[in-house]
């Protein structure tokens, strides 16, 4: 079992019917399931486990990342 939110089920539903299309099926089966699931886990899943924290930057990342949230800060509207 996984945790997964209903935009990530969403995502995997969208992810499925492309899979198929790509195969140029006419209905999403159970293998078109199976590789959306697989694709979550590799891209979605293993990103999130291996997620960098501020705690791992070092001084200079850490600048840099927040001049970055600065300026997009600064390209967004309030509210």
């Amino acid at each position: 079992m996984i945790p997964i939110t209903v935009r990530q089920l969403e995502a995997l539903i969208r992810l499925s019917e492309s899979v198929a299309k790509v195969q140029l099926a006419t209905e999403a089966g159970p293998e078109h399931v199976r590789e959306a699931v697989r694709l979550f886990e590799v891209s979605t899943l293993d990103a999130a486990k291996s997620g960098v924290g501020a705690e791992q930057l070092s001084t200079e990342e850490r600048q840099a990342v927040q001049k970055a949230e600065t300026r997009v800060q600064a390209l967004m509207p309030i509210g």
